[in-house]
């Protein structure tokens, strides 16, 4: 199970306690159910979340505890291209110890952990890993097909199925597959637009 990012984290907090659907996903996780939280959604898996300064609605809720985590929201976020080293990955995640993860990391707030972190960035502990709960700020985790196969290919495991239903090793990495529909998008533009007006535009300014 995967718990995205959100805009509105306090917001989904409130929801999943009040739908019951944080029950579910307690229950879930409870009976075995792997859970992934990436940055909103790793905010989510803690116990409280808090709003100082109103940047997603001022005051307080509860997380789903999953993790013993809390996070305060600041009034400025940080964006920043990192790499992750895992290194304390549990459960269905342990196959991804020693691995490197590449994205970017979006810090809305700061999450203080009191269990194993997920890895580092820098040098520095980053996440949370508790069981079968891996959380990170780290967006970008399956860009490389390593991850995302040896991630598939472990679950697959858990359910007693072969690792062939999840395919081959080799596969190309999400930047690879941007790529080719970065291109394929261009040669459309190309196609409906009058290029050499368009350069002349840009060079002469007419």
């Amino acid at each position: 199970m995967v718990l995205p990012g959100s805009k509105t984290t306090l917001d989904d907090a409130r929801w999943l306690a009040a739908s019951g659907i944080g029950a579910c996903v307690r229950a879930l996780s409870g009976a075995g159910t792997p859970v992934l939280g990436i940055c909103g959604g790793y905010q989510l898996l803690g116990d409280e979340l808090s709003d100082p300064h109103g940047r997603e609605g001022a005051g307080t809720a509860r997380g789903l505890g999953l993790i013993p985590a809390s996070t305060v929201f600041k009034e400025e976020k940080r964006l920043a291209q990192s790499a992750l080293r895992i290194t304390g990955a549990q459960g269905a995640f342990s196959v991804w110890n020693g691995m490197t993860a590449r994205g970017y990391e979006i810090h809305d707030g700061e999450t203080t952990v009191s269990c194993a972190p997920a890895g580092t960035i820098g040098g520095k502990p980053e996440g949370a890993a508790c069981g079968n709960v891996f959380g990170t700020y780290l967006h970008g985790l399956f860009d490389e097909p390593g991850l995302a196969l040896a991630l598939a290919r472990s679950l697959a495991r858990l359910r007693g199925l072969p690792e062939s239903v999840v395919g081959a090793a080799g596969a190309a990495s999400a930047a690879d597959h941007r790529a080719r529909e970065f291109d394929r998008l261009a040669d459309v533009v190309r196609g409906a637009l009058d290029m050499e007006y368009v350069y002349r535009i840009i060079e002469e300014g007419v």
